[in-house]
């Protein structure tokens, strides 16, 4: 591939660096369902200060194929990249991915999983409602066993045990276990009492 070429040997001045976008962009036209080169449009519209565009690009890679660790690795680099704007637009956009996982179907999934995965490396102090997110994306799509593991993992890393124990509450009746859930509210309203309004609204 040409582009890859271009931009994989430093893309030695701006006029190479813009051929090689050129021909990522249109790969993209060619095989918008290859993944490969979404992202290698992603890495060229970044280098060229395209922050939005290059997100977008490297997350439709992502939900084509969130199992590659090529993808995984360029998004914690650049959802760890030193300038706080651009680290948190990347951010941004992985949770909203995360956040709309549970309703989705399993390619949405998939992405949601690989999103929350890469948010815990690069928000280590958000490990903990990362976790629950994930629990709930596996309870939606009914794996308990997963959904309990992330939900354990939630739990541990929780520092408030009245909110712990709410969003267990909360994944068990994602799960259907309605009196398990009950009692888990139940436990995270003694705790914590202004809990009771939520755990009311959740029923």
């Amino acid at each position: 591939n040409y582009g890859n070429a271009l931009f994989n040997d430093g893309a030695s001045s701006p006029r190479d660096a813009a051929t090689a976008r050129a021909a990522y962009a249109r790969s993209v036209a060619l095989a918008p369902g290859f993944a490969a080169a979404r992202l290698n449009l992603a890495r060229a519209r970044w280098y060229f200060g395209e922050i939005e565009g290059a997100v977008e690009e490297a997350v439709t890679a992502l939900l084509l194929d969130p199992d590659d660790p090529d993808f995984r690795r360029w998004l914690v680099e650049i959802a760890c990249h030193p300038d706080p704007e651009k680290s948190r637009q990347v951010r941004r956009r992985l949770l909203d991915l995360g956040g709309a996982a549970p309703e989705g179907g399993a390619a949405a999934q998939g992405a949601g999983l690989a999103a929350l995965a890469i948010l815990r490396t690069a928000e280590p102090g958000s490990a903990a409602g990362l976790w629950n997110l994930e629990a709930l994306i596996h309870a939606g799509a009914g794996r308990r066993r997963e959904a309990l593991a992330a939900s354990v993992q939630s739990e541990r890393l929780t520092p408030d045990p009245g909110k712990a124990i709410f969003n267990r509450a909360m994944v068990l009746l994602a799960l259907g276990d309605r009196a398990e859930a009950r009692a888990a509210a139940a436990e995270a309203v003694r705790l914590d009492p202004g809990l009771e309004g939520p755990a009311r609204e959740a029923g």
